[in-house]
């Protein structure tokens, strides 16, 4: 096994992401921005906006990607929007689900307030509320369908960056966590 391929997979399972990063970066290794989101997430503490797609079998798969990555998805809130209904109940099955009425017009308080420690927050919405919470564009290019958009919880709504489901999948199928 390469010492990368290692080093990754070991950070999968249980570096914090600082730790890796410094690791990584000591050997000459950058670490992809998609990766060191992965990282964040894996580490819990985070709140994950998920913008669904309204494929069934794309959101099982990265649901599955998640839980391959060990992410922990402790509390999973979720828009009165139908797709996202369906796309949270197809890739959190088995994981209690609740509705969420502000993320339907602004969910900035669930942006803001921290999950539990170790836990992460995923909120299952559309693009405006966040952009209304957030008081920012999030354009097509930067959170397409599919993605999530990452967020340290605090007083300032404060996103670290987004990835897509695809390569969350596809980190998670690199990793030997999830089989092709």
């Amino acid at each position: 096994m390469h010492r990368r391929h290692f080093l990754m997979t070991l950070g999968a399972i249980s570096i914090p992401a600082p730790f890796l990063e410094a690791a990584l970066a000591g050997q000459g290794y950058a670490i992809s921005e998609p990766e060191r989101l992965m990282a964040a997430i894996q580490d819990g503490g985070k709140i994950m906006y998920w913008l669904p797609t309204a494929s069934a079998a794309d959101s099982r798969r990265l649901g599955d990607a998640l839980r391959a990555l060990r992410v922990p998805l402790n509390e999973i809130w979720t828009s009165r929007a139908t797709v996202c209904r369906q796309a949270a109940e197809a890739a959190f099955a088995g994981i209690d689900i609740a509705a969420a009425t502000e993320l339907d017009f602004k969910p900035d308080e669930l942006l803001r307030t921290p999950p539990a420690p170790g836990n992460n927050r995923v909120l299952v919405g559309q693009r405006m509320p966040l952009e209304a919470a957030a008081g920012r564009r999030f354009p097509e290019s930067m959170l397409p369908d599919g993605a999530m958009a990452i967020f340290l919880p605090g007083t300032e709504i404060s996103l670290l960056g987004t990835v897509t489901g695809a390569r969350i999948i596809r980190g998670a199928e690199a990793r030997g966590a999830l089989s092709r």
